[in-house]
């Protein structure tokens, strides 16, 4: 498991570096996280011992589970977080990276400035204006931004 681990972070990496390379940019500046849907904490463990520290869960229940047996690493949220789930969660993330209502945005700024922390946030996009679709209608845009300043 490890030695195949290993081959894909290896490959990620030179994909990187080769990028970085077009594009005059430092690899030292990119960071992998790794998506941890249904993965085990034994894989999470192989990845930390290549480098990778940075963990995206889209799941509630699997980042409580895993943030506690992972020691020394930075989580995201990626996955589409209630507004009743971020409680759990608020002071175990570094980013959300899926906010895609104002309600959940308020929700957020209620929670992090009850334990005195800032939480990064992506705005998620339904930009193909899919009914199946999460995320925010691209003319709501302007007025989020609005709200997040």
């Amino acid at each position: 498991m490890k030695k195949l681990i290993s081959e894909n972070i290896k490959i990620i990496n030179e994909n990187i570096e080769r990028a970085c390379i077009k594009a005059n940019k430092n690899p030292k500046d990119i960071n992998i996280i790794g998506v941890t849907k249904n993965v085990g904490v034994c894989e999470i463990n192989i990845l930390k011992s290549l480098g990778i520290s940075s963990f995206g869960e889209n799941k509630t229940k699997e980042l409580l589970s895993k943030y506690n047996e992972i020691e020394d690493a930075s989580w995201h949220f990626i996955g589409n977080l209630q507004t009743n789930k971020v409680k759990h969660i608020i002071d175990k993330v570094d980013i959300i990276q899926s906010v895609n209502s104002e309600r959940l945005l308020r929700e957020i700024d209620k929670r992090a400035g009850v334990i005195e922390r800032r939480i990064p946030i992506f705005l998620e996009l339904n930009i193909a204006k899919e009914a199946s679709k999460c995320g925010l209608m691209p003319e709501e845009l302007n007025d989020m931004i609005g709200i997040v300043k």
